[in-house]
């Protein structure tokens, strides 16, 4: 693997791929806060015929699963939680109830909601780290709730929100702590890409965003019940990803999000959007209004490209014009294709040359 890294390295003219960190002697997780980040070092594209980045997936170790999970014991102790409704839903803590409160009001002021924020350190802490993150940032770096707020406005403000309840609910051991901020990261890449792009598409981009953000909380839901009522072990020396829980989440995040969804009283269009972006290929889409069909493949279109750019489960070979998704959205292998593309590409990078100048 290694020696193929090298070759794309020396045909492509780039210093450092952003697969090589997965590629090192494998060290027990040191507890940490921080947002799990992919840091994009690839070189500046000088031909849109020759760099293609959207054929270059990004590569992680994610051999590991854990014997616990390969058992039945498990699955079919979840399949009868979420059939008796008893699912742990993901409740919304004192300060950030208040916050939804005062925004869903006609007429706020983004200082009362400063105000209300604040009280959370924590919660403050973790708003200007995900409005400074590759997700939100545009290029500077924002330092106070002052600015961030109204930069972000009334639909992206409750969007972080609700990730950021999401996040509260986990507990705070290396595992889960790892493995949920890696699905929150790539929650984050995936609402960029869909807020980027929802206007070629004529989607509506508080609509994207959203969806975008929440398209994993059925996965958080299910790491929260898992997490507190489950024996499953507290540390482990592997990389820490999402994958170790392959055997488990792709069956039930749909209905766990669903669940969650109809709690948190979203809208039915951001529901099947949350819910459905996965199923794309299987579902019967001749029932669906066009604007929601439209929705759907959005998200499920980001989140194939947020895994080309090394957010979440990896991808091994692209092909991303054969999307599903694609084909809905009309998204084709020509200039314009390509120029959207590179928007993504280039969004990305500019985050980063950001956070190098201000570190």
């Amino acid at each position: 693997m290694q020696n193929l890294i090298n070759l794309f390295k020396e045909f492509l003219g780039i210093g450092i791929l952003p697969s090589e960190k997965y590629f090192v002697p494998k060290k027990k997780a040191a507890k940490t806060s921080k947002i799990y980040k992919h840091k994009l070092s690839l070189a500046e594209p000088r031909n849109l015929e020759i760099f293609r980045w959207w054929e270059l997936p990004v590569q992680k170790d994610e051999r590991a699963i854990f014997e616990e999970i390969e058992n039945s014991v498990l699955y079919d102790e979840l399949k009868v939680v979420l059939k008796e409704s008893r699912l742990e839903v993901i409740e919304l803590p004192a300060t950030i109830s208040a916050v939804m409160d005062k925004i869903h009001k006609k007429h706020f002021w983004y200082s009362e909601v400063v105000e209300l924020i604040e009280k959370s350190p924590a919660l403050t802490g973790d708003f200007l780290s995900i409005v400074n993150s590759a997700a939100f940032s545009k290029g500077m770096f924002i330092y106070d709730l002052y600015h961030a707020l109204p930069r972000l406005g009334r639909k992206k403000i409750q969007s972080i929100l609700f990730l950021n309840a999401s996040k509260m609910s986990l507990p705070e051991t290396p595992l889960f702590e790892k493995v949920s901020e890696e699905i929150i990261y790539q929650s984050q890449a995936v609402a960029k890409i869909c807020r980027i792009l929802a206007p070629q598409f004529g989607i509506d981009q508080n609509e994207a965003f959203l969806a975008g953000l929440l398209h994993n909380i059925g996965k958080i839901g299910l790491l929260k019940q898992i997490s507190n009522h489950y024996n499953l072990p507290k540390d482990i020396d592997v990389e820490y990803h999402q994958s170790l829980f392959d055997n488990i989440l792709p069956h039930f995040e749909n209905n766990a999000a669903k669940r969650i969804g109809q709690y948190w009283k979203l809208e039915n269009k951001i529901i099947a959007a949350i819910t459905q972006h996965s199923s794309l290929d299987k579902m019967n889409r001749s029932c669906l209004d066009l604007k929601d069909l439209k929705l759907i493949s959005l998200v499920n279109l980001a989140v194939y490209l947020s895994r080309i750019l090394g957010y979440g489960n990896s991808i091994t070979q692209t092909n991303l014009f054969e999307l599903t998704s694609a084909k809905i959205l009309n998204l084709k292998d020509d200039e314009n294709g390509h120029r959207m593309l590179m928007n993504i590409y280039d969004s990305f990078q500019e985050n980063e040359e950001a956070e190098t100048t201000v570190a």
